[in-house]
């Protein structure tokens, strides 16, 4: 190694420290960089409630402002370039939806992404001098948006826990699986998997490399370009924060991490003085001594005797690998992997990220050994898949020589529907979109995200059966260009619609949605949540007239001591006791009720997204913001209406 991490701060603070709750500031003017971090103990330098955002002044020692988040805080990022105005924004991530507050505390737009937000980025992606959100959920999806309007989506195959915007343009991610990468000027620059899942990322020690840091306390030092690991090291704790930050008169920022032990370590780089010159020469070096060990292994095969490798020899050079895709009604996706007929399948190995548990599945047939085997490929979701296929052969009866093979299969992201020619009813539930753009090709599309080949030259209306819910899916357009969608599944029907859309670089699109089943749900949400209001209106009358009733009590208990009327003091006090358990009882209820809420209004916003997803640019912005107004005037019938029609 040519270069290593120093420790040179290491503090204790004898308390635990709650996840991602340690944070670098100055908290008094012209003053230097200091720790905040909360511990369990609630004993700590600064506190924040879950269920609300709280603007404090440091220096003036008061609230700015403060407001309850009723799905609670999960991220808050600060930005004052998103747009036009230079106004400061205070974008917060709260359960599945996104808040942009001003710096009062007033609501500037709002949106929804139909799951729980972990991670809120900011980062100008598109070079317009405009600051967009990056927004990583559950849903495995990096969201970009520019406010509330849906610009982009990046499809991955995990959830996405860390979003961290390395400079304009150039962010990082980290997936609950341990992937993490690194994405400028719109593509993904590298993608490694780690064994760990990271706590975050940030440039350092220059602007040609970024750092990460894992859970299990692994530090590496990565070059932005390429991925290549500069040096790595391990302070064997388990890590919940990680910044920059001068503390003990640091004379520059230095790399400090937070343990959740209470460990706070700041570590400088130290590089030795070779020039760029003399790295490229050890790294030239270092290939010599790769190609000398590469040459001496060869040259052990080609010592053998003939007897001991002429098989493996004659596999190496003479047997073709053929995989193919087959798709049927009741067998669903299977792969055939052939190789020839001299040869023997011994295992087949998959690899594929996020589609698999544990990435990888494994086949090998115990016995009846041939040259052809088929394996069924099951997976949730539709996702484009890049499939690594690796097959072990040999030749009959031959149990020590083996030779792996290698090939890469792309499974395009609607592979689990079908094609079919027979006459399949259509179903009630559909979308119709018009489309003015004259390069409109859909038979280019079905080409591209579709396993089975579609004939698009004998009829305008194409039938589809899904593998996933065993439903027909009928895709149609007329003369007119609109093109109707009918499937019952509404989370299925969107994906095409943005697919579609993505695919023919549309940036706006309105449809009209009709999914009776859905609008049923959202009628029975909304008469379960005016219910639930009535119930705590109601209680929060009781509520305030029984503590008024036991405050008096207390009084007159006070009364009655004071004038030694022991046996009156006791039946009030009784009587307060009484109200004390009723109101205990109430509280249960009002929390009971309250949690019902926010289940509720969580599954509304789930709705929303998925019916906005039916629709591209302003026209699903538009939609999540007049649902939005709807739900703050408690005009929930009107949500079924605008979610169809749209805006």
């Amino acid at each position: 190694m040519t270069s290593t991490l120093l420790s040179v701060f290491d503090f204790d603070l004898n308390h635990h420290v709650n996840t991602n709750c340690a944070a670098i500031g100055k908290f008094i003017e012209n003053g230097v960089d200091e720790v905040a971090v909360a511990t369990p103990e609630n004993k700590i330098i600064l506190h924040d409630d879950i269920n609300s955002i709280i603007c404090y002044d440091i220096s003036k020692n008061k609230t700015i402002f403060s407001r309850d988040m009723p799905e609670g805080v999960n991220c808050i990022e600060i930005s004052n370039t998103l747009d036009s105005e230079k106004q400061v924004y205070i974008v917060c991530g709260c359960g599945s939806a996104i808040w942009g507050l001003d710096v009062n505390g007033e609501e500037k737009f709002w949106t929804t992404v139909g799951s729980t937000i972990n991670c809120i980025a900011i980062s100008d992606i598109d070079d317009d001098t405009f600051e967009e959100l990056l927004v990583g959920n559950e849903d495995q999806d990096i969201k970009i948006f520019k406010k509330d309007m849906m610009v982009d989506e990046i499809n991955e195959k995990d959830s996405v826990i860390t979003l961290t915007a390395i400079d304009q343009g150039v962010f990082a991610f980290g997936l609950s699986s341990g992937i993490i990468g690194l994405f400028a000027e719109g593509r993904q620059m590298w993608r490694i998997k780690c064994k760990h899942p990271v706590v975050g990322f940030i440039r350092f020690p220059d602007e040609k490399c970024v750092t990460n840091v894992l859970s299990n306390g692994l530090i590496e030092i990565r070059y932005q370009d390429t991925g290549e690991v500069v040096t790595r090291h391990n302070c064997d704790r388990n890590v919940t924060n990680m910044f920059l930050a001068q503390l003990n008169a640091a004379e520059t920022p230095q790399l400090t991490i937070v343990s959740s032990d209470g460990r706070i370590i700041c570590f400088n780089y130290k590089s030795s003085l070779m020039s760029e010159h003399n790295r490229a020469q050890e790294i030239i070096r270092q290939f010599d001594t790769k190609r000398n060990t590469l040459l001496t292994e060869l040259q052990l095969y080609e010592n053998k005797s003939i007897e001991d490798v002429s098989h493996s020899i004659k596999i190496l050079r003479e047997t073709h690998l053929n995989v193919d895709l087959e798709i049927t009604m009741h067998r669903g996706i299977e792969v055939i992997v052939d190789v020839d007929e001299d040869v023997e399948i011994r295992a087949v190995i998959f690899i594929a990220e996020g589609i698999f548990k544990g990435e990888t599945v494994v086949s090998h047939p115990n016995k009846d050994f041939s040259n052809r085997v088929v394996v069924p490929i099951k997976y949730d979701g539709d996702v484009q898949v890049d499939l690594v296929i690796r097959v072990m052969i040999a030749f009959p009866n031959n149990d020590t020589h083996f030779q792996m093979m290698e090939t890469v299969k792309s499974i395009p992201k609607f592979a689990s529907l079908i094609y079919v020619k027979n006459e399949a009813a259509e179903q009630e539930s559909n979308v119709e979109m018009q489309f003015v753009s004259s390069n409109f090709k859909l038979s280019e599309w079905f080409d591209y995200n579709f396993l089975a080949e579609v004939n698009t030259e004998d009829t305008p209306v194409k039938r589809f059966y899904s593998l996933r819910n065993k439903n027909y899916l009928v895709i149609k357009r007329d003369d007119d260009g609109y093109l109707h969608i009918h499937h019952n599944d509404i989370k299925l029907v969107g994906e095409l619609v943005q697919s579609i859309a993505k695919y023919h670089d549309l940036r706006e699109l309105k449809s009209v949605a009709y999914f009776p089943f859905e609008e049923e749900k959202m009628k029975q949400m909304a008469v379960e949540i005016e219910g639930a209001y009535e119930i705590n209106n109601r209680m929060a009358a009781e509520f305030a007239q029984k503590i008024s009733l036991a405050k008096e009590c207390v009084i007159r208990g006070e009364d009655f001591i004071a004038n030694h009327q022991y046996s009156s003091c006791k039946k009030v006090f009784n009587r307060a006791n009484v109200m004390n358990q009723d109101l205990l009882a109430q509280h249960r209820i009002r929390v009971k009720t309250r949690q019902t809420l926010l289940n509720l209004f969580k599954s509304l916003n789930a709705s929303i997204d998925l019916y906005s997803k039916l629709r591209v640019g302003h026209a699903a912005s538009s939609l999540i913001v007049e649902s939005r107004k709807a739900i703050a005037d408690e005009s929930l019938n009107l949500i079924p209406s605008i979610l169809r029609h749209g805006l």
